[in-house]
């Protein structure tokens, strides 16, 4: 089979990045790997379990019902300004994706605050979408066709499914 070397080659091309700007700038903060506590901002779904990220996540979640109480513009900075200074007690830091291929550390408290109030929004809007989905009563529903294949229309059926919860209540 074929040598994949996708990844190597990205790797090598960070640590030259690195290589070359620990003799310009020792400041520039090009980041090769996560670590355990740091969240991550990158489009996609491809950082969404890494542990610091999934942290940040619960972080979230215990101060939504704050947030989504909170009236003014004010308290909900306040709460966000909270959630990241949850974060870095717990020695996480900021990570956004460059382009050429490294994570970079956010350094612009006013920009991670942007970041985390977006999150946050984001997550009330899928709390929210979770909320309004409609379930179905029946409860045979989850044992309906789990061979996967669709159902023929009978002749004259007319779609109406009260019919599959018209049973026995000691069934159940």
């Amino acid at each position: 089979g074929n040598v994949k070397t996708k990844h190597l080659v990205q790797w090598i091309k960070v640590r030259k990045a690195i290589e070359s700007n620990s003799k310009k700038s020792p400041d520039d903060s090009i980041i090769e790997c996560p670590f355990m506590n740091d969240v991550c901002f990158r489009f996609g779904k491809a950082y969404t379990s890494h542990p610091g990220t999934m942290m940040f996540r619960g972080i979230m979640e215990n101060y939504y019902h704050e947030h989504s109480k909170a009236r003014s513009k004010e308290e909900k900075a306040a709460i966000t300004w909270t959630i990241m200074g949850a974060v870095e007690r717990k020695g996480g830091r900021f990570l956004t994706w460059d382009n050429r291929g490294w994570w970079v550390e956010l350094k612009d408290r006013a920009q991670i605050r942007v970041k985390v109030a977006v999150a946050m929004k984001n997550y009330s809007k899928n709390i929210q979408a979770l909320n309004n989905v409609q379930h179905s009563a029946c409860s045979t529903y989850q044992f309906e066709r789990q061979d996967m294949r669709k159902r023929k229309r009978v002749e004259g059926e007319t779609g109406d499914t009260t019919k599959c919860c018209s049973r026995p209540a000691d069934v159940i």
